[in-house]
């Protein structure tokens, strides 16, 4: 506690004043279980989850996306522990989640989450088959041939299947994957 009162040369004395000052030597401390602050890969809107604690109390929290200018709802849950959604409207690709508290004394920390929103699937094209399903391929080992992209997170296998003849016979083989398509989406 802190008191003061102003002389003047005279010797009048002001009212004496009091205040309460707390000392804080902390900044806000986050919690949370994601890996290198990496909230994933998601496919659709996800929920992010947190925890931030401070010994003087926490006054403020904002939540914002980078390049994302809509306000973000956070939820608080109980104790330290808070939750918001990350809308599908912010669009494929990237995302850094920036997180600041501020503490009563208007101590901050920040916190910068990462994830990936990839809602579109990938595009696989077959390159080299003609509209009626020819190769134009005579020998009895034909190549297809296919493109493939993915705007966001690229393009991890590729799952195929054949149907073929054998002499009156229609046969199937079983799916089959390539998990290691090369850059180039062919």
């Amino acid at each position: 506690t802190v008191y003061a009162a102003a002389f003047d040369f005279a010797g009048n004395m002001s009212e004496q004043k009091t205040i309460q000052v707390s000392v804080d030597g902390d900044v806000p401390v986050f919690d949370h279980d994601y890996t290198n602050n990496i909230v994933g890969e998601k496919t659709d809107s996800f929920d992010v989850f947190f925890n931030v604690t401070d010994s003087s109390g926490i006054e403020n929290i904002l939540v914002s996306i980078q390049g994302y200018d809509k306000k973000i709802t956070l939820e608080n849950l109980s104790n330290g522990d808070y939750k918001f959604t990350v809308p599908n409207d912010v669009g494929d690709g990237h995302l850094s989640i920036v997180i600041t508290a501020t503490d009563k004394c208007k101590k901050t920390s920040t916190l910068t989450l990462t994830a990936t929103l990839d809602s579109k699937s990938p595009v696989l094209e077959f390159t080299n088959i003609e509209a009626n399903g020819s190769t134009k391929q005579t020998n009895s080992s034909p190549v297809v041939n296919i493109s493939y992209s993915d705007e966001t997170s690229g393009v991890t296998k590729i799952e195929y299947k054949f149907l073929y003849k054998s002499s009156s016979d229609v046969n199937y083989s079983d799916f089959k994957e390539y998990d290691n398509p090369n850059a180039s989406g062919t």
